[in-house]
């Protein structure tokens, strides 16, 4: 009985062993991971033009256009476009002119690899109100990101 209890007990100690021995020799073994990467952006927008002086020449033309007047600088792991819209803290409307494109109130952006970032120097056009009056106005420009 001394002997049964024994080996009995060998066996138990002794098995995890041998399943050990018998995973290090395998060769190979497939591994499953899930990972969850959260999407982000991170821009900032330089604009030297804090006011704008209207003359009789801007209001009979309805328009201030200002080139360069915008540098948009966007890092993101987003790999679809990322559109920005562009809109005034005033009565005025906002537009702006990537490059050669036409005048819009946004400035699409496409994503590249997080760490080298894109930069656009955008045209600036200020539409007067109606009723605008010749004078010097202050220029507060407010974006926001907004991911096809």
């Amino acid at each position: 009985m001394k002997l049964l209890v024994t080996g009995i007990l060998a066996l138990t100690i002794l098995n995890p062993w041998a399943a050990t021995v018998q995973a290090a020799a395998s060769t190979s073994a497939t591994v499953q991971v899930r990972a969850v990467i959260r999407p982000w952006i991170k821009f900032s927008a330089n604009q030297p033009v804090s006011s704008y002086r209207v003359t009789s020449a801007d209001i009979r033309r309805g328009y201030i256009d200002f080139p360069q007047a915008l540098t948009l600088s966007v890092q993101t792991n987003i790999r679809d476009a990322i559109r920005f819209e562009i809109s005034s803290g005033g009565p005025e409307r906002i537009l702006v002119q990537d490059g050669g494109t036409e005048l819009t109130d946004a400035v699409r952006v496409e994503g590249q690899h997080p760490a080298v970032p894109v930069t656009r120097v955008l045209d600036m056009r200020v539409v007067l109100p109606e009723g605008t009056r010749e004078g010097t106005y202050p220029l507060l420009i407010a974006m926001a990101p907004i991911a096809y």
